[in-house]
C-alpha cells in the first residue's frame, strides 16, 4: 500500500465527513488511515457504506463497488467509482424536499422557497422525501369558511365567518403526512348558511367558520355572525389561499358573503394547508 494510496483514502475520508456535516447526518468511517494498516480493506468498505448512506439522503443515484476483499484486482478502479459517487453527492443541494399539492417556487429576501398548497376539500397527502436536520418547515392550516345566509324579507343575510387559521414552524421527518382540507360551508341552508369544515394535519386542527345568520327575525332584527381573517367575501378566501404561501400570514377559507333582501347567500371557500421550506 503506497503513501499516495493512503493519502487518497484520507482525502476521501475528509470529504465524506464534510458532506455528512452538510447533510446533517453522521457516518462511521474510522481513520485517519496509515501505511500498513491491517484493516485497510474494512476501512475501504466503510467508505463505500458511508457514500451509499449519503447518496440516499441527497436523493441522487450513484454506482458504487461491491464489498471489497483482500487482494481484489479491482481495488484501484473501486476508488474511481467512489470518487465519482462523492462528486455527485457534493453537487446535490442539502435542502429539504417533498411532494404533494400544488408546488410553487419563489424568491423572497434573496432566498428561494418552495410552497406546497392544498386547497381542494377532502383527503390529501404531503410526503417529505428528504428532511435535513436543522432546516425547518413553515406550516399554515386553515378551516373552511362558513356559508353566507339567505336574505330575508326585508333583511340582508349575514356573511359566514372565515375559517380559523394556525401557523407554526417545525422540523419534519421523511415520511407521508395525511391531511384533511375542510370544505366551505353551503350557502343559505334553509335559510342559514352551513358551517365550514375543519382542516387537520401534522397533529393540528383548524376549525371551520360559523355560518351566517338569516337576514330577518320575527322580532324585526338582523342576525349577524363574526367575520375574521376576511370580509366574508368569497374572493378574499380564494385570493388569500392562493397568495398565503408568500407571507404565511393571510388566511384562506374566507366566509361566503351574505345575500341582500330576498336573495340567496354565497358558499364559503374551502380551507387550505400550505407547507413552505427553503431550497436555496
Amino acid at each position: 500500500m503506497t503513501t499516495g494510496h493512503v493519502t487518497d483514502h484520507n482525502t476521501m475520508r475528509a470529504a465524506i465527513l464534510s458532506e455528512a456535516t452538510r447533510f446533517g447526518t453522521s457516518v462511521d468511517i474510522g481513520g485517519p488511515f496509515t501505511i500498513g494498516d491491517p484493516a485497510h480493506i474494512n476501512e475501504h468498505n466503510r467508505l463505500v457504506t458511508a457514500l451509499q448512506h449519503l447518496a440516499g439522503i441527497a436523493l441522487v443515484t450513484v454506482t458504487l463497488p461491491d464489498t471489497a476483499h483482500l487482494n481484489d484486482a479491482g481495488h484501484i478502479s473501486d476508488h474511481t467509482a467512489m470518487q465519482s459517487a462523492l462528486t455527485t453527492i457534493q453537487a446535490a443541494a442539502a435542502w429539504n424536499a417533498a411532494t404533494g399539492g400544488t408546488s410553487i417556487d419563489y424568491t423572497e429576501s434573496g432566498h428561494t422557497y418552495r410552497a406546497h398548497v392544498f386547497h381542494t376539500p377532502g383527503a390529501a397527502t404531503f410526503t417529505v422525501t428528504r428532511a435535513i436536520p436543522g432546516r425547518s418547515f413553515d406550516i399554515l392550516i386553515v378551516g373552511g369558511g362558513g356559508g353566507g345566509a339567505n336574505g330575508g324579507d326585508p333583511g340582508n343575510g349575514a356573511s359566514g365567518r372565515g375559517g380559523n387559521g394556525e401557523k407554526w414552524t417545525t422540523d419534519l421527518t421523511a415520511q407521508a403526512y395525511s391531511l384533511t382540507i375542510g370544505a366551505g360551508g353551503t350557502s343559505g341552508d334553509v335559510p342559514q348558511g352551513g358551517a365550514g369544515g375543519a382542516t387537520t394535519g401534522f397533529g393540528h386542527t383548524a376549525g371551520g367558520g360559523n355560518a351566517g345568520g338569516y337576514g330577518y327575525t320575527p322580532t324585526g332584527g338582523w342576525n349577524h355572525s363574526d367575520t375574521i381573517d376576511g370580509t366574508g367575501s368569497q374572493y378574499y378566501g380564494r385570493d388569500a389561499a392562493a397568495r398565503a404561501y408568500q407571507t404565511m400570514t393571510k388566511y384562506g377559507g374566507g366566509g361566503g358573503g351574505g345575500a341582500s333582501s330576498g336573495q340567496w347567500g354565497f358558499g364559503g371557500d374551502p380551507g387550505a394547508v400550505i407547507v413552505r421550506y427553503q431550497i436555496g
